[in-house]
């Protein structure tokens, strides 16, 4: 079992960051597994998204330069 109030302190995030990847901001306590994996979705596209930016970037730098 995750213990959620350990989770919470090492997510170590704003509410606004909690609540942009769509977990509830009043407390942890009422964060559902739905919840959860909902917000691991989000962090992981926005983790592939931002991968898929650098590697654009690789891209370009070796078509420039």
């Amino acid at each position: 079992m995750i213990d959620l109030q350990e989770l919470h302190k090492d997510l170590k995030m704003s509410v606004l960051e909690l609540a942009s990847i769509g977990l509830p901001t009043a407390s942890y306590r009422f964060w559902t597994a739905t919840d959860i994996r909902r917000a691991t979705a989000k962090v992981a596209e926005r983790l592939a998204n931002w991968a898929a930016s650098i590697e654009q970037e690789e891209r370009d730098a070796r078509n420039t330069g």
